[in-house]
């Protein structure tokens, strides 16, 4: 008997050649037909079934392959018309994944790394990439050079910003057939806000999570800078002209307009002088908060990073100067340099709303300096609410507590939070007491204060550098370094954990269990020469030498939050040789 045969794919008929081998499964879910004299074998396997009405056979895949291409094919043989349907040399496979290597305006460079198996001879290979997931209609850049193992530098052009963008790869062998990968997402091209864009609006209008913004570190945002999106995105400062490059040292600036105060009488108000103790101010040109992250009635729920920022010159007349952040998602503050920020309440730096619950907000490779607040915190406050506060190589100095009812020229935290501190130099500080000659017993007397909040609160402080820091009474006008010191109330609740130790601290540790917490922490005299341990801190270069030298542990506790911080505030290795300082900056 004669044989005629043919093979319809997507409504081409072709006839039979020599080549016996014919791919019948391409992509997704599809039929072949087949005209043939006789009757064909039945071939039936978990991915393909066939079946045969008179002349027409009928071959089906029967999953959809997600992407993913396999190839089946088949011979015809002899007299009796049987179809033999196969995976020659079993399936044939490839995945894709795709990692950023840059980007700059209008594009980006990926490593595309592929996979694949028992492809044996190729031919060519691809990438398509698109807005829409439907390889049809992307943008195909043929390569020259075959696809290696491990990564393939591949540059997209005409991205636009924000956007997401589907990738594949396609390898096409010597047979003709051709094998794509399934797709990836994840390549958002930032958004890029130039010198003169509109920074706020930029931050508006990003549509998907995950997005950077790209900000030019010739920018200066004038007067408050909101966090209101609800779309998870890192704003990074910093960029030259082509947002190629990120400058660490040129940083993009948040100003809040705060640059004068006087007090009720109209005099300069100069934060740093005794006789401003207990008083309130006036900003003479309206300045306002820097920085506000959510609200009470609608905290941020995503993921904010700010990154190499300057933000200077805020002022709230309660709470918050510098920020007021309300969140119960993650707010990550890094490599910024948080000063000049005011308040005539609480924390003239950071602060978070209160009663907003569940969030986490890090600070890190940040300096906070030269903040002031009237009560509690000159530098920051973690008021209450159940929060996880993380500050990690930070240097917060020369900030102010005008005090006028008491609490701490550094920090306030409150019951129910759970606040890591590793690595910080906390030098410079002061409070301007209202009250009699220390000690008293009062909660004032203490540079960073925790309040006793019960169970589930966390407080731990690691390799910290606690110096340099002064108190000035109202009776006689002299610093007392003895008694300004870290009051931790908790430490001897059972149901707190409290984990204090490998500090190095002027005048000790106050409050319950003072002695255990100063046994386990190098307790230095009151009034320390802080030349002895930082090498020139008059010019702000407050890098350790002597004993907090090589002195920082590197256990469990440590590592779980500072090993994802390679690099100390001055940019430089974490750790030398295996060992680590106290404070936040690593001798070289």
């Amino acid at each position: 008997m004669g044989v005629a045969l043919m093979l319809a794919s997507c409504g081409k008929q072709e006839t039979s050649t020599p080549n016996p081998w014919r791919k019948i499964v391409d992509y997704k879910p599809s039929t072949f037909t087949m005209t043939v004299e006789g009757n064909v074998s039945a071939i039936n396997t978990d991915w393909i079934t066939m079946s045969q009405s008179g002349n027409t056979v009928t071959f089906t895949t029967t999953r959809n392959l997600t992407g993913l291409i396999r190839r089946a094919e088949f011979p015809v043989s002899g007299s009796n018309f049987k179809v033999i349907v196969n995976q020659k040399s079993g399936s044939i496979d490839a995945s894709l994944s795709s990692s950023l290597v840059s980007q700059s305006l209008g594009q980006a460079t990926v490593n595309i790394n592929i996979s694949t198996s028992n492809i044996d001879d190729y031919e060519s290979w691809g990438i398509i990439y698109g807005k829409e997931n439907d390889r049809s209609k992307g943008t195909t850049l043929p390569q020259d050079d075959m696809f290696v193992v491990g990564a393939n530098p591949v540059t997209l052009t005409d991205l636009e910003e924000g956007e997401d963008y589907y990738v594949w790869a396609y390898v096409e062998t010597t047979e003709g057939d051709i094998v794509y990968t399934s797709n990836t997402t994840g390549i958002v091209p930032p958004v890029y806000v130039a010198a003169g864009d509109d920074l706020q609006a930029a931050i508006d209008g990003v549509t998907k999570d995950f997005t950077e913004v790209r900000v030019s570190g010739d920018l200066v945002h004038n007067g408050t800078l909101k966090f209101t999106n609800p779309k998870s995105m890192s704003v990074t400062g910093g960029w030259n002209e082509d947002f190629s490059e990120q400058d660490i040292t040129k940083k993009s600036v948040i100003d809040g307009g705060f640059n004068k105060a006087e007090d009720a009488e109209g005099n300069p108000f100069d934060f740093h002088k005794a006789e401003c103790r207990s008083k309130s101010f006036v900003s003479t040109n309206n300045g306002s908060c820097a920085v506000v992250i959510g609200s009470f009635t609608a905290p941020l729920k995503s993921t904010l990073t700010i990154n190499n920022f300057e933000i200077r010159n805020g002022f709230d007349d309660n709470d918050g100067g510098a920020m007021q952040i309300a969140t119960t998602g993650n707010v990550n503050i890094d490599n910024c340099y948080i000063h000049d920020c005011h308040s005539n309440h609480r924390a003239g730096g950071p602060m978070n709303v209160q009663n907003v619950d569940g969030g986490s907000i890090v600070f890190s490779n940040t300096i906070i300096k030269d903040c002031s607040t009237k009560e509690h915190g000159g530098a920051f406050s973690v008021e209450e609410a159940d929060v996880t506060w993380v500050m990690v190589n930070c240097l917060i100095e020369g900030n102010v507590s005008r005090n006028g009812g008491g609490y701490c020229g550094v920090a306030m935290i409150y019951n129910k939070t759970k606040f890591y501190a590793i690595n910080n130099t906390i030098v410079n500080n002061y409070n301007f007491d209202e009250g009699g000659t220390p000690p008293d017993g009062r909660n004032e007397w203490s540079i960073m204060h925790s309040r006793d909040g019960g169970q589930g609160q966390e407080y731990v402080m690691i390799n910290n550098l606690i110096v340099g820091n002064y108190s000035w009474c109202s009776t006689d006008d002299l610093p007392y370094p003895q008694y300004y010191n870290v009051a931790v109330n908790c430490a001897s609740n059972p149901l707190v954990t409290v984990d204090v130790r490998n500090n190095m601290i002027c005048g000790g540790f106050w409050k319950d269990g003072s002695a255990a917490l100063n046994s386990k922490n190098t307790v230095v005299a009151s009034g320390l020469d802080i030349t002895t341990i930082f090498n020139d801190p008059a010019n702000m270069d407050f890098s350790p030498k002597g004993s907090a030298v090589g002195a920082g542990v590197y256990d469990s506790v440590v590592s779980a939050i500072l090993g994802n911080y390679t690099k100390d505030l001055a940019g430089n290795p974490r750790t030398v040789d295996g060992k680590i300082d106290l404070g936040c900056y690593q001798s070289k």
